[in-house]
């Protein structure tokens, strides 16, 4: 876990004179805020975030020091590694999707959607470190499964950001899409669509991200076999669910006039699949959290 004076140590230290104890607490707060804002400015400069979603990231990146560096590096890693996967075959994208932005440009919502029950999960650890677990309760039980909730969390959006990406950008026979509830074959950008390159690219998501937070993490934190397991299982268990949703309880149909897949029902809009009774971010907030 993440060795910080807490915000009550740093006061009585600093009201002892500027010793070497307080000036260490003032530069690891520095630290543990300089490094969400860092994290919320970068997302923003590349068009990833708009305004409203650099600060819910700020609040995310935040949580995840909070916890400990390792849970930071694995959000880092989650972010940097979508944002590749978002920008490749952005020519492509602009033709499918339906109301594409460049590099994303998500909202506070779509944030939150994607990292609500994550960062609750590493505000509970910073708590467990700061004041101890409740009455009764054994603290190294509850931030493991607290960790394994963390990890969790991310390997479903890992897993499913992977899988839509990759089959988004890359036209081949591997990302040849297939509606997860009849397995015929449907448009790329169907909700509910599902790939072999797709389903792949989830189960390796989950995998990497397992592996980044157990070689960032103390040794006798979490084991690399439980981060593996975990990420992986996390990684496709969210993408299978997330097709499932896709298909069932999101719209999606062919516009004559776009020339393209869209998520709501119109005039010249044929149906393809699934019922117009939730958004993306609702099944986000599902699914992910």
């Amino acid at each position: 876990p993440l060795q910080h004076t807490s915000i009550l140590q740093l006061f009585a230290s600093l009201e002892a004179g500027l010793t070497a104890t307080a000036i260490m607490g003032v530069l690891q707060w520095a630290l543990i805020l300089f490094a969400p804002t860092a994290f919320a400015g970068y997302a923003l400069k590349k068009k990833s975030v708009d305004k409203s979603g650099a600060i819910a990231g700020w609040v995310v990146g935040f949580g995840c020091v909070l916890a400990g560096w390792h849970f930071f590096w694995s959000l880092l890693f989650f972010f940097v590694t979508s944002t590749l996967l978002t920008k490749m075959g952005s020519k492509r994208k602009k033709k499918i999707e339906d109301g594409y932005k460049e590099g994303g440009q998500r909202n506070w919502v779509q944030v939150f959607s994607n990292a609500f029950s994550g960062t609750l999960a590493c505000f509970a650890i910073a708590y467990l470190d700061a004041f101890g677990a409740p009455t009764g309760y054994d603290a190294d039980t509850l931030k493991f499964a607290l960790t394994a909730g963390f990890l969790g969390h991310f390997g479903c959006c890992i897993g499913d950001t992977w899988a839509s990406e990759s089959g988004t950008a890359i036209e081949n026979s591997a990302t040849r899409a297939f509606l997860v509830t009849t397995l015929q074959p449907v448009m790329t950008g169907t909700n509910g669509g599902m790939s072999l390159l797709g389903t792949a690219a989830s189960a390796t998501g989950g995998l990497t991200l397992g592996a980044c937070f157990a070689l960032t993490a103390p040794a006798s934190q979490f084991s690399m076999y439980h981060a593996l397991v975990i990420g992986m299982l996390s990684g496709l268990g969210g993408s299978l669910l997330d097709s499932i949703l896709g298909a069932t309880v999101q719209f999606s149909g062919y516009s004559e006039s776009k020339q393209r897949v869209v998520n709501e029902p119109g005039p010249d809009v044929k149906r393809i699949s699934g019922r117009h009774i939730l958004d993306n971010h609702q099944v986000a907030l599902i699914y992910h959290d």
